[in-house]
């Protein structure tokens, strides 16, 4: 399988792989093999003065019959930021999720490390979209953005600044209750939060989006009872749930 004509992109190192497939072990017996449905590349990109590590996993029937297509930006956690972040989001919660969406789906590396809400974040972010957007078929009206913990946060802070770009927005296991958000425009939102999340708590959580609800904003929440903050694989069940509707926004 080739990648996307001109482009410097490679197929994902073994040890990419073999994370994706421990996320899969560990996704209540996934039935949804994305490792034979999607072509998965790592690559750098510049873009404007900032060079950003990124994965990004391609339908392989796009190659067949390209068509216009919706991009799932997908933002990862923090902690420990490595060239594989964008990766092992993939793999462990966004692919197995999200993957019969049949999307192109990008995951950067957070050029500042400790945040998704930064000047170097934004540029890199719009600049990777319209790099891809050069070079492979995406629909515009159909980007949806999601993003774990930090990355959620980011997802929060984006669809605030820019109300009208996504189609979608999902963040998971983040906390919007520490941001200013008030210009959230008609971007459907589905959070996901858990129960026994020890970093951002869930009543805390709860109560920021009933005030965004109570402001008519068009937020839901899922409610998942016992996964931990570190559990990330065991979001991507309760993120799966949710395809019907993220399919009808897309409509």
């Amino acid at each position: 399988m080739k990648a996307p004509k001109n482009r410097k992109w490679h197929y994902l190192r073994v040890v990419a792989l073999s994370l994706a497939l421990f996320g899969l072990t560990h996704c209540d017996n996934e039935p949804y093999n994305y490792l034979e449905e999607y072509s998965r590349y790592t690559s750098t990109e510049r873009i404007s003065i900032y060079t950003v590590d990124f994965a990004i996993a391609v339908p392989n029937n796009y190659y067949s019959h390209p068509r216009p297509m919706p991009l799932v930006l997908a933002l990862h956690y923090g902690g420990t930021v490595t060239e594989d972040s964008g990766v092992n989001l993939l793999a462990e919660l966004v692919l197995p999720a999200l993957g019969e969406l049949e999307a192109i789906f990008v995951a950067p590396v957070s050029p500042s490390q400790t945040t998704w809400i930064s000047t170097p974040c934004e540029r890199v972010i719009f600049g990777l979209i319209d790099t891809i957007k050069t070079y492979m078929q995406v629909d515009p009206a159909k980007i949806i953005i999601t993003g774990y913990s930090m990355g959620a946060n980011g997802v929060w802070y984006y669809v605030n600044k820019y109300p009208n770009y996504f189609a979608t927005a999902l963040p998971v296991s983040g906390n919007p209750g520490g941001l200013t958000l008030n210009n959230l425009g008609a971007t459907p939102i589905y959070a996901i939060h858990s129960k026994a999340d020890e970093v951002f708590l869930y009543d805390n959580v709860k109560t920021a989006i009933e005030a965004l609800q109570a402001q008519g904003v068009n937020v839901h929440l899922k409610t998942v009872t016992s996964a931990g903050h570190y559990e990330t694989t065991k979001f991507a069940k309760p993120l799966r749930t949710l395809l019907s509707w993220i399919k009808t926004q897309l409509q």
